[in-house]
């Protein structure tokens, strides 16, 4: 690949990209980075536990509240993660039919899920 075409590559919003593994490879690679990150927030809770010389795991705890909701919210990832991209791909089809146009910073996921929406008189919230 040439310098400026990879450089657009690099340059053009995630959402904007088709993926670059099959579908399992880019699957597997949501789920590694979804861990990772869940890791990362239970790491941040052992280790104000041990600065603060107790454990953190009372649900009293505003700081224990947090770690365990951005916990979920990751954990909500592996759901929502191949949604967007069913979303993307549908919204992809849809362009080439000419259902939908993708403004300037728009993305594929919205649009799609905009115009089925639409199709069956549903607001977007």
């Amino acid at each position: 690949m040439d310098g400026a075409r990879r450089q657009a590559v690099l340059i053009t919003p995630f959402f904007r990209q088709k993926p670059f593994l099959g579908r399992d490879g880019l699957a597997e690679q949501y789920a590694h980075h979804i861990e990772k990150g869940v890791e990362l927030l239970q790491l941040c809770l052992k280790l104000q536990s041990e600065k603060m010389g107790q454990q953190r795991h009372s649900v009293h705890d505003p700081f224990y509240q947090d770690i365990q909701m951005s916990i979920n919210y990751m954990s909500a990832l592996h759901k929502l993660m191949p949604m967007m991209n069913n979303l993307n791909e549908l919204g992809r089809k849809l362009e080439k039919e000419g259902k939908i146009k993708l403004e300037v910073g728009g993305d594929y996921s919205t649009e799609a899920l905009r115009y089925v929406m639409s199709e069956y008189h549903v607001e977007m919230s």
